[in-house]
C-alpha cells in the first residue's frame, strides 16, 4: 500500500471533511464570512442618517444645563449642613415672617444623586473658598 493512499480518508463522512482540512492551513484564503460585505459602506451612511433624523431636529430645544440644577445644589447644601442625610429638603425649615417653614422635602430625583454632590461637596469645599 502507497502512503498517499494510507493518509487520505475513505468513506462518505470523510470524504466531506477532507476538503475542509485541506483549506484551513496557514496558506490558506481567508473564508468568506470573515472578510468585510460589499454593502458594510451603505449600511454605515444608513444608520448615520437615521441617528442624524433623530437627533438634529432636538438640537437646540434644551440649554446645556438644567435650569433645576440650582434647586439640587440647595438641596445637596442643605443636606451637607444639616447631617439629614435621608430626607431632602429644598427651602427653609425656620420660621421666616409669619410662616413656620417654606420649602418642602424633594423626592424628584434619586437620593443618590445628592449623596454624590455632598460627597464631592465634602472633599472640594462649597463657594468660592473652595479646596481646589
Amino acid at each position: 500500500m502507497d502512503r498517499s493512499e494510507e493518509s487520505e480518508p475513505k468513506g462518505d463522512w470523510a470524504d466531506s471533511v477532507y476538503p475542509l482540512l485541506q483549506s484551513s492551513g496557514p496558506d490558506a484564503a481567508p473564508e468568506r464570512w470573515w472578510s468585510a460585505p460589499a454593502h458594510e459602506g451603505k449600511v454605515r451612511l444608513a444608520l448615520l442618517v437615521f441617528v442624524a433624523t433623530l437627533y438634529l431636529p432636538n438640537l437646540g430645544s434644551f440649554g446645556l444645563w438644567d435650569p433645576w440644577e440650582t434647586h439640587y445644589g440647595a438641596v445637596t447644601t442643605h443636606m451637607v449642613e444639616s447631617y439629614d442625610w435621608v430626607s431632602p429638603w429644598w427651602g427653609y425649615k425656620e420660621k421666616i415672617g409669619t410662616h413656620k417653614r417654606q420649602g418642602n422635602y424633594f423626592f424628584s430625583k434619586p437620593i443618590f444623586i445628592f449623596w454624590s454632590e455632598a460627597f464631592f461637596c465634602n472633599i472640594f469645599g462649597r463657594g468660592e473658598n473652595k479646596r481646589l
